[in-house]
């Protein structure tokens, strides 16, 4: 059974009530034939609105973008169940400039950019040379 929050359940069935009494006291009142010719039209002016919803209605906003700068940066997009590990050691050149745009960019060694949800462990290890020695 799906999780329904616990204050909407009795709206829900006041509202399931109502419903199926004002269907019968229709009924009664105009008689089986005339409701079976109304409810024709209403359910094939409901199908035309089902199927132009989709058009009619607006999208999902694009996700913003995503973007890891920087040595052994790690950027996601989504919802991350999956472990984040990064490792550097020693110094490496600042990365590149990422110039600013929609969409996926990773730049600087090691960088991963994950533009949805991450549902695997992500490790990245970047070595460069120690400081102090040539």
């Amino acid at each position: 059974m799906p999780h329904r929050r616990r204050s909407w359940v009795w709206p829900g069935r006041v509202a399931f009530a109502v419903i199926l009494l004002a269907l019968i006291g229709y009924l009664v009142a105009v008689g089986l034939e005339r409701a079976d010719k109304v409810a024709s039209s209403v359910a094939a002016v409901l199908a035309l609105v089902a199927l132009g919803a989709p058009h009619l209605l607006p999208s999902r906003p694009a996700p913003p973008p995503t973007t890891a700068a920087g040595t052994g940066s790690v950027g996601i997009g989504g919802n991350n169940s999956g472990a984040v590990s990064t490792e550097v050691s020693g110094t490496a050149p600042p990365p590149p400039a990422v110039p600013p745009g929609p969409g996926v960019t990773a730049s600087g060694p090691g960088s991963v950019a994950v533009g949805g949800d991450n549902t695997a462990a992500i490790r990245t290890r970047v070595t460069g040379p120690e400081e102090g020695r040539r």
